[in-house]
């Protein structure tokens, strides 16, 4: 029995110690390379890119460009990024009769009960604008309304 062991632990101490090539090291560090879809981090720090982003997200929404929004989304883009008085790309997206783009940014998870600085909730936009698609989908999700 003690030579079968002794067998069985000298074949996996070889087979753990195969020959493996030795990593390449490089005198000048290379920088990672770049990936066009990764963003990279929005912070505090970054105030510019993130007057940027609001831009960006305000305006692709205001033209109804979903094509613009499937990029941001698929880029991981903050779909609850505030762009004004409290206002998320959900609040425009209802407002401004986005329906499309509206169930885009749903399903990637932007906030359905944000509040704007006054507290009004998107499903608040929707009852206003009498949008009763995106209201129904709104409320089947369980979002609530601004209790005034």
């Amino acid at each position: 029995m003690k030579p079968l062991l002794v067998f069985a632990i000298a074949a996996l101490l070889i087979a753990g110690c195969e020959k493996h090539d030795p990593p390449v090291y490089s005198p000048i560090p290379q920088p990672p390379p770049a990936d066009p879809v990764t963003p990279t981090p929005l912070t505090v720090d970054n105030p510019i890119a993130l007057e940027k982003l609001k831009k960006q997200w305000y305006w692709a929404i205001r033209e109804g460009n979903e094509k613009k929004v499937i990029e941001f989304i698929a880029a991981k883009k903050d779909v609850n990024v505030v762009i004004n008085r409290g206002r998320t790309p959900l609040h425009y997206a209802v407002d401004f009769g986005q329906d499309e783009i509206a169930q885009m940014l749903i399903s990637a998870g932007a906030d359905i009960n944000a509040r704007t600085l006054v507290g009004d909730t998107p499903l608040d936009y929707a009852n206003y604008k009498q949008n009763e698609l995106i209201a129904g989908i709104l409320r089947r999700l369980k979002a609530r309304a601004y209790d005034r």
